[in-house]
């Protein structure tokens, strides 16, 4: 019965006079090639949001994002797109030049975690082979990332 209760109220609901009266920042993706809502239903919805909007084409992604590539591909550009529309304090970027700090991620994303450096941000995961998503390099494949930046660098000094 919650769940009649639910699907009927979101029948009812309009989504583009919600996005007319949101006035936020919105990123709308789509796929030429989705089957389930078609771009005319993506196009309207971008014409009632307010600025600031973008509308980025999924060339060839399904409507679940089911190839990982594509998957990931959107997650790196959310993250990168919304930055801009996100306001950090002073409070939330490191003060020491060169420390990092790591938040671990919860429920299906076991491994996952967020590592922000400075002003710099990115993911870190285990391979699926060991109950990861492999959504970013491994804590070895970073050490040996460091260790290799480091001795080109000094190198070059």
């Amino acid at each position: 019965m919650v769940k009649k209760q639910f699907l009927d109220d979101l029948k009812d609901q309009s989504l583009s006079k919600i996005l007319k009266q949101l006035r936020k920042s919105i990123l709308i993706a789509h796929s030429p090639q989705d089957k389930i809502v078609d771009i005319e239903n993506a196009a309207s919805l971008y014409e009632a949001a307010h600025h600031p909007k973008s509308f980025v084409s999924l060339d060839g992604a399904d409507h679940l994002l089911g190839n990982k590539k594509d998957s990931q591909y959107l997650g790196s550009l959310i993250a990168s797109w919304s930055r801009r529309y996100l306001d950090y304090g002073a409070e939330d970027v490191p003060n020491a030049e060169h420390q990092a700090i790591a938040v671990l991620g919860n429920g299906s994303e076991k491994f996952l975690t967020q590592v922000r450096m400075g002003s710099h941000f990115l993911l870190a995961d285990e391979p699926e082979s060991v109950g990861g998503n492999n959504a970013g390099p491994t804590p070895y494949d970073l050490l040996s990332a460091s260790l290799a930046t480091c001795k080109a660098m000094t190198l070059q000094m």
